[in-house]
C-alpha cells in the first residue's frame, strides 16, 4: 500500500499537484499506522501492547509450572486452618469409627474373633452418618430466611432440599440389611452420592466453603474405610470358594479310588467263581 501511495504522489507531482503531492504520503502513513494499531488490538477490540502480551503468556506460564506437590498440601494447609474449629474437631473424631472398625485394624490391634462383629458395627455406623448428611439439609431448609410464597421458585428449591433429606436415610435401610461386603459397598456409594448432592448445592450458594473442603477429607476417609473392609469380605468369600472347591474336588477323587480298588479286589473273586461253575 505504501508504494501505491508512493506512485500516485509522483504522477501527481507530474501534472503539477505539488499540494495534493504532499498530501497523499502523510495520508498514506496515517492509514498504514492505524491498520498496524487494529491488527495488535486484543480480541475485545483494546489493544494490546506487545509486552504487556508477553508479560501474561509468561506469568500464565510459570504459573502452571509453579505447581508442585508441596504447593498443592500447602494450600490443603490452608483450607484447614480456615476450618471452624469444633466442626473440623468433630468432623475428623467422626471419622475414627470408620478406620478403627476395618477387619486388618481389629487384627493388628489383637482382636481377630471381633473381626466380624466391629465389621457390623462399622456398617451401622456408617449408615447413621448417611443419614446425618441428610438430616443436615433438612436443618437448613428449616433455618432458612428465605419467606418463600406458595408456587414460587424459592419454595420449590425449599421443598427440594426437604425431599433430599429423608432420601439418604432410606437408601441405608436396604444396606444394613446385606452382608459386609455387599453393605459396605453400598454405604461407600452413598457417600459419595451425598458428596456429589452437596457440591450441587455448594455451587448455588447453599453451603459454605469450608464445609466441602471438610466433607472432601471426611468422605475420603469414609469412603476408604468401607471399601477396606468389602475387600477383606471379597477375599474371604473367595478364599472360602476355592477350599470348597478344592474339598469337593478331594472328595471326587476319593471316591474314584475307592471304586478302583473295589474293583481290582473283586476281579480275583470273579475269575474264582467262573472256575468253580466250569467244573
Amino acid at each position: 500500500m505504501q508504494q501505491a501511495c508512493q506512485a500516485a504522489a509522483l504522477e501527481v507531482g507530474r501534472e503539477g499537484g505539488s499540494g495534493l503531492a504532499s498530501w497523499l504520503p502523510a495520508r498514506c502513513n496515517m492509514r498504514l499506522l492505524a491498520r498496524g494499531a487494529a491488527s495488535s488490538a486484543g480480541p475485545s477490540g483494546q489493544q494490546v501492547p506487545p509486552a504487556s502480551a508477553a508479560a501474561a503468556a509468561s506469568t500464565s506460564t510459570s504459573g502452571s509450572s509453579a505447581e508442585t506437590p508441596l504447593s498443592v498440601f500447602s494450600r490443603q494447609g490452608e483450607k484447614l486452618a480456615a476450618m471452624p474449629l469444633y466442626p473440623k474437631l468433630l468432623g475428623f473424631a467422626g471419622a475414627i469409627p470408620f478406620t478403627t472398625l476395618t477387619p486388618a485394624f481389629v487384627q493388628a490391634a489383637g482382636f481377630p474373633d471381633m473381626v466380624d462383629y466391629c465389621a457390623q458395627m462399622q456398617l451401622v455406623y456408617g449408615g447413621s452418618i448417611v443419614s446425618f448428611l441428610g438430616a443436615v439439609h433438612w436443618g437448613l431448609a428449616m433455618s432458612s430466611s428465605t419467606v418463600a410464597a406458595a408456587g414460587s421458585k424459592a419454595a420449590g428449591a425449599l421443598n427440594e432440599r426437604y425431599v433430599w433429606s429423608v432420601v439418604p436415610s432410606l437408601g441405608v435401610v436396604p444396606a444394613l440389611m446385606m452382608q459386609p461386603a455387599q453393605g459396605s459397598l453400598a454405604i461407600t456409594v452413598l457417600l459419595g452420592i451425598c458428596y456429589l448432592s452437596d457440591a450441587s448445592y455448594f455451587r448455588s450458594g447453599y453451603l459454605p466453603s469450608w464445609y466441602m473442603s471438610l466433607r472432601g477429607y471426611l468422605t475420603l476417609l469414609a469412603g476408604a474405610s468401607m471399601l477396606a473392609t468389602m475387600s477383606y469380605y471379597l477375599k474371604r468369600d473367595v478364599e472360602r470358594a476355592q477350599k470348597l472347591l478344592e474339598e469337593e474336588d478331594a472328595k471326587r477323587a476319593a471316591r474314584l479310588e475307592a471304586r478302583a480298588v473295589a474293583g481290582v479286589a473283586g476281579a480275583p473273586v470273579a475269575v474264582a467263581t467262573q472256575q468253580g461253575s466250569r467244573k
